[in-house]
């Protein structure tokens, strides 16, 4: 596809981003995908033990709007809230689901229970959290091998239900964003994580050798390191993984576009030209408090619409594994936490109102798989 053809594409789609999804309708051509199967993904918060109804219908809706894989937190802390004892119910039904709703999933190994994490840095006065990182890495790999175990392509869960449809997750993402000091005790230390990666690549891979281990997403923000700083530290350390994920927030497509392609020009000179990157969280807000990621509604159709579709198009000479949006529908803030944009990125609102961003990405799924 043309620059040109692309900019004409573009302009057709966005004047159809103010309609619902239904309207736009239609499908695309059927023909090989230029792209993996699980390339669009979406985070979905709090999906996870809310009524089973409602979970089978929202898993249902985001796959007929294009949504093709989820990216899901296993809760360290729920799933082992003692430590050997391990409660999988929760993550059963989820997996039944999605399953049934043919999503697959990139599961996020995070969230220690309190008996596992580090306390909080002393004289902080600050309450323990399951943000922060492990005290024993080997513990923390351990976790990650059971829900391997249960999950995987040999995994129990699916020997149990044998007329499921067989989607096992492949992927694991280890940990969130750990360059920002709420996820890491508030002393983020780039050795420290390789540290995580490295015990728990060694244990996944023992289970299945054939999966994908991927790296929390890093993203740039004024709440620890730097992006720049932490990846080179990172790479530094030279930790083992399959796959680079980034959370590349940036004030349009635009700025993202550009820090994807810089981050693939570190891994090249740094010796990882075959390292696919992982795009595991980007998105912006049609309202809430002012910042530079909120853009209003219109604007954040527009940013979905040309981000997906440029980005694809791109995937092969940039070697980009998949692209998550945040989120499925907007947030409130929890206790102790302010306001802020983050809470306002869904493609659908707060109260179930779809927004133009959401026939957007459903337009984009379209055209990526026709791409040649």
């Amino acid at each position: 596809m043309s620059a040109a053809h692309r900019r004409l594409l573009l302009a057709a789609l966005c004047a159809c981003c103010v309609a619902v999804v239904s309207a736009c309708g239609g499908s695309a051509p059927s023909q090989t995908p230029a792209v993996p199967d699980d390339f669009l993904g979406l985070t979905s918060s709090g999906i996870v033990g809310v009524p089973a109804q409602a979970e089978k219908t929202l898993l249902r809706v985001q796959r007929h709007s294009g949504v093709e894989l989820q990216r899901q937190t296993f809760s360290w802390w729920t799933i082992e809230p003692h430590p050997g004892v391990y409660h999988w119910a929760l993550y059963d039904r989820y997996m039944t689901l999605a399953a049934h709703a043919g999503m697959r999933v990139l599961a996020v190994l995070a969230e220690a229970p309190v008996w596992a994490a580090v306390a909080a840095p002393r004289g902080s006065h600050l309450p323990a959290s399951t943000q922060f990182p492990p005290r024993s890495m080997a513990q923390f790999a351990q976790f990650a091998a059971a829900v391997v175990r249960r999950y995987g392509p040999h995994g129990t869960f699916w020997r149990a239900h044998p007329h499921l449809p067989a989607l096992p997750i492949h992927s694991w993402q280890v940990w969130n964003e750990p360059n920002f000091k709420i996820y890491w005790g508030y002393r983020p230390n780039a050795a420290a994580y390789a540290a995580m990666l490295r015990a728990t690549y060694r244990a996944i891979r023992a289970v299945e050798p054939h999966a994908e281990v991927v790296t929390a997403g890093i993203a740039e923000g004024d709440f620890g390191i730097s992006f720049s700083r932490y990846l080179a530290e990172l790479l530094a350390a030279d930790p083992p993984f399959n796959t680079l994920a980034i959370n590349p927030y940036a004030p349009n497509t635009a700025g993202l576009v550009s820090t994807v392609e810089a981050v693939r020009r570190t891994l090249n000179s740094d010796g990882h030209p075959s390292t696919p990157i992982w795009l595991t969280e980007f998105g912006w807000a049609s309202g809430g408090p002012p910042s530079p990621f909120t853009v209003g509604t219109k604007r954040q159709a527009l940013y979905v619409l040309q981000t997906i579709v440029t980005l694809a198009e791109d995937a092969s000479q940039l070697n980009i594994r998949g692209l998550v949006y945040y989120d499925w529908q907007d947030g409130v803030p929890y206790a102790g936490r302010s306001n802020f944009w983050g809470f306002h990125t869904g493609l659908v609102a707060l109260d179930g109102t779809e927004k133009p961003a959401l026939s957007a990405y459903y337009e984009a799924a379209g055209v990526v798989h026709t791409l040649p």
